[in-house]
Formats: C-alpha cells, structure tokens, sequence
C-alpha cells in the first residue's frame, strides 16, 4: 500500500507539473496573440473581462472570440 500510494503522490506531483508548463505556455502565447492583435488594431487597452475587477463594457467591445480564433488559427 505504501508503495502504490508513493507512485500516486509521484504521478500527481508530474501531473501537475505537466499542468503547469503547459498553462504558462499558453498563456505566453495568448499573451503574444493579445499583443500582436493591440499592436496590429492601435488597442490602447486589452483585460481579461474576469480579471479586470468591478467595470462595466459593452459586448461590442469583447474580442474574446477573435483572441480564440487567432490563437486557434497559431496550431
């Protein structure tokens, strides 16, 4: 039991290291998408609508999707 509860905590441990370089690799790459698509449109702001405290925007100004489709069109 003790040995097959170490492989587990093993495995757990390189899973969520796994997790992690893969979610700080995404996001430099949504981070350059975000950066190139400001740079490309003369944005002078871009938030992550659930990052960016109490404010209020209209829907028109959500570029969510297009983040995604520029990000998805990068793979």
């Amino acid at each position: 039991m003790k040995e097959l509860r170490r492989l587990r905590e093993d495995i757990d441990m390189e899973l969520r290291k796994i997790d992690r370089e893969l979610s700080q690799r995404a996001m430099r790459e949504i981070g350059n998408v975000i950066g190139n698509l400001g740079k490309q449109e003369n944005y002078s702001m871009i938030f992550e609508r659930s990052m960016a405290g109490i404010a209020y925007f209209k829907d028109t100004f959500d570029i969510t999707q297009r983040i995604i489709e520029l990000y998805d069109a990068k793979k």
